[in-house]
């Protein structure tokens, strides 16, 4: 009697333990699903940005933004002076 009721006791926490995997598993798979359409719009947002970056970056827009948000203005005249870094 005693050897029956062990094995029952045996099966149970088999099953048991068997359920919680499972339910764990279920779990992981949509943690999995909700971060793979995460990770596909984080992939979208970047490379729209990256695009963006490229436009900006180009030596037209620059030069338009500094004159048109910064009012930045050509020099009159400039001069290029060399400064010694060696202390002489």
């Amino acid at each position: 009697m005693k050897r029956y009721l062990l094995l029952v006791l045996i099966v149970l926490l088999l099953l048991a333990l068997y359920g919680i995997t499972y339910l764990k598993t279920i779990r992981l798979e949509k943690l999995k699903e909700t971060l793979g359409a995460q990770v596909s719009v984080l992939q979208s947002k970047n490379e729209e940005l990256n695009i963006r970056l490229l436009d900006k970056s180009s030596p037209i827009e620059i030069d338009k933004l500094a004159r048109g948000k910064y009012e930045m203005k050509e020099p009159d005249s400039f001069y290029i002076i060399e400064i010694s870094t060696n202390g002489k």
